[in-house]
């Protein structure tokens, strides 16, 4: 669930010491967190922001001194324009998120884009793709929402809003649905961006269809009888465990985990969701918190032990949460987000920085 790649002039919003380091300092830009050189920088200095997953040219990086700091891109990647993406790290027990440079031009207002400036690019992995696995594209298979960064958009949700916190679970996204066609419903199965076949040409069933059970069948049919109009319904969830990605989540095998349900392109109310999960015995994403929003609770969402299972039980891999997606109780469309679905969510800065990261498309 990529968000956009957002370059631009930014103000430093505050400046503190690093309670851990004395020749650091934690500055504070829209809503990310970054340590920057002691005494470099002052509140409502102009930067430039480069986040994480920010693919940085060559010269760049070594006009600008961070060509050290930069995560290689895989070797399949074949592209020798970047040095390498941009991480988010803990440095001295707290979470830094890329990275801030003076602008090249102070004229510049705040706000201004400058990602083509800097000719930076956004890091997506590369969809994994078997061989006769891909399915011809259904304008009524929707695609599941991108889903922007809190660091980028930390004013979505006004303060004692009623929202849902879920936790980011770190797999392969996976939809399920029935899309109305002719007189029929036609089921349908797939990756974030990809529709996939039933069986591919080797003859393996797809991974995208193989929960794709009398459950779910029974709980999309459920869900369109409620809404008589429809020609879509979509059940969105993430696949994770053993061969999925580098986190087994204690499991031993496959999971799925629900955490929306669209009809039509349009999304279900959160308790909806949770009703149809509950009925037909869905596991769902954990739920990590319902109430009031708060920005001071974000760092608590993101960060700590998954729910999917007990630490102990992870023999292998990063224990902690990818991080955790914030959504209103009831749907509706962000003016800060340009009149898109109101959803964002929160990368822990350890998962970010854990080892042995691997990172498969969708």
């Amino acid at each position: 669930m990529p968000s956009e790649l957002i370059i631009e002039v930014c103000e430093i919003i505050e400046i503190r010491p690093h309670p851990g380091a004395n020749k650091l300092d934690l500055c504070t830009i829209k809503g990310w967190q970054t340590c920057t050189p002691k005494g470099c920088y002052q509140t409502g200095d102009k930067v430039v922001f480069f986040p994480p997953d920010t693919l940085i040219p060559v010269k760049l990086a070594e006009r600008l001194g961070v060509a050290s700091y930069l995560k290689q891109l895989p070797q399949r990647s074949n592209d020798d324009k970047y040095q390498g993406r941009v991480v988010a790290i803990r440095l001295r027990g707290e979470a830094s998120y890329g990275f801030v440079a003076r602008p090249d031009d102070l004229s510049w207002p705040i706000g201004t884009d400058v990602a083509d400036y800097y000719g930076v690019g956004k890091w997506i992995p590369t969809p994994k793709v078997i061989n006769g696995d891909a399915e011809t594209p259904h304008p009524n298979f929707y695609v599941y929402t991108n889903i922007e960064s809190y660091g980028n958009f930390p004013n979505v949700f006004q303060e004692e809003e009623g929202v849902i916190v879920t936790e980011k679970l770190h797999g392969t996204n996976c939809r399920m649905g029935l899309i109305h066609e002719d007189g029929s419903w036609i089921p349908m199965a797939g990756s974030h961006h990809i529709r996939r076949k039933p069986i591919d040409k080797q003859s393996r069933t797809s991974s995208y269809w193989i929960f794709f059970d009398d459950k779910v069948r029974a709980a999309l049919g459920a869900v369109g009888n409620a809404h008589s109009a429809a020609h879509s319904v979509i059940i969105y969830g993430e696949i994770v465990g053993p061969g999925i990605q580098d986190m087994h989540y204690g499991l031993t095998k496959p999971a799925l985990y629900v955490f929306d349900i669209s009809v039509d392109g349009k999304y279900l109310d959160k308790p909806k969701v949770i009703a149809v999960c509950t009925s037909h015995k869905f596991n769902m994403a954990p739920v990590i918190y319902t109430g009031a929003f708060h920005k001071n609770f974000i760092q608590e969402w993101t960060s700590g032990p998954t729910l999917i299972c007990r630490p102990e039980d992870t023999k292998k891999g990063f224990k902690g949460r990818e991080g955790c997606v914030i959504a209103p109780l009831k749907e509706h469309l962000s003016p800060e987000l340009n009149f898109r679905r109101t959803i964002i969510k929160s990368k822990s800065v350890d998962f970010e920085a854990r080892k042995n990261a691997k990172d498969e498309g969708e």
